[in-house]
C-alpha cells in the first residue's frame, strides 16, 4: 500500500468522523443559545441533506439520504471523484480505497464488541490482514489482535487471556501454531 494511500485513507476516515462530530456536537455538547433577545433557538433541525462546502463553495462531503433506503455518507476526494459513499447501517462502517474496494471496515461484531480489520485486496479476493476487536464473551471486553498473511491465513495472535494474561502466538502458513507465549 503507498503511503500517500494509507494517509487519504487515514484522513478520509478522520474528515466522516469530524462531520459526524459536528453534526452531533449541538445534541452531545449543547451551548446556550446564541439567538437574538426573545427569539427561541430551533430545537431541532431537519433537513434531506448537509452538505460540507471548502472555501470555494465546492462540496467536499454530504451527509443525507436516499429516496429509498438508508442514509449515507459521501467524501470527494480533492480531484472530485467519489472517494466514500457509504450508506449509514447501524454498527458497521466501511472505509473504500480510490478505485471503491472495501480495505477496512469499523464494526460491532456480535452486535457486542467493537472490531477494525484491515484489507488487502488480490485480484477480486479481499483478505483480512489486521484485525483488532474486543472479546465479550465474559463480559471483560479482552482485546485481541489477529496478524494474517497475504492469502488470508492467521500468522500471528496477541491478546490478553479471561484472567488478564498476555499471550502471543505464532503460526505457519497450515495454520498449525508453531510457537506460543507463555508456553503450555
Amino acid at each position: 500500500m503507498k503511503r500517500h494511500d494509507w494517509f487519504l485513507r487515514v484522513m478520509v476516515t478522520l474528515l466522516v468522523v469530524g462531520v459526524w462530530g459536528l453534526i452531533l456536537r449541538p445534541v452531545l455538547l449543547p451551548v446556550p443559545s446564541q439567538a437574538a433577545p426573545g427569539k427561541e433557538a430551533a430545537k431541532v433541525v431537519r433537513a434531506e441533506r448537509f452538505e460540507m462546502v471548502d472555501s470555494q463553495g465546492r462540496v467536499q462531503a454530504t451527509l443525507g439520504v436516499k429516496r429509498e433506503g438508508p442514509g449515507y455518507v459521501l467524501v470527494l476526494h480533492s480531484s472530485g471523484k467519489v472517494h466514500v459513499n457509504q450508506p449509514v447501517r447501524a454498527g458497521r462502517f466501511e472505509v473504500p480505497d480510490s478505485e471503491g474496494k472495501v480495505c477496512a471496515t469499523l464494526q460491532m461484531r456480535d452486535g457486542r464488541s467493537p472490531a477494525l480489520t484491515l484489507y488487502h485486496w488480490v485480484g477480486n479476493d479481499r483478505h483480512a490482514r489486521v484485525e483488532l476487536y474486543l472479546v465479550e464473551d465474559d463480559g471483560t471486553g479482552r482485546p485481541e489482535l489477529k496478524l494474517s498473511d497475504a492469502e488470508g491465513r492467521l500468522r500471528a495472535a496477541l491478546g490478553l487471556g479471561r484472567d488478564g494474561s498476555p499471550f502471543l502466538g505464532l503460526f505457519d502458513k497450515a495454520g498449525k501454531e508453531i510457537w506460543q507465549a507463555p508456553p503450555d
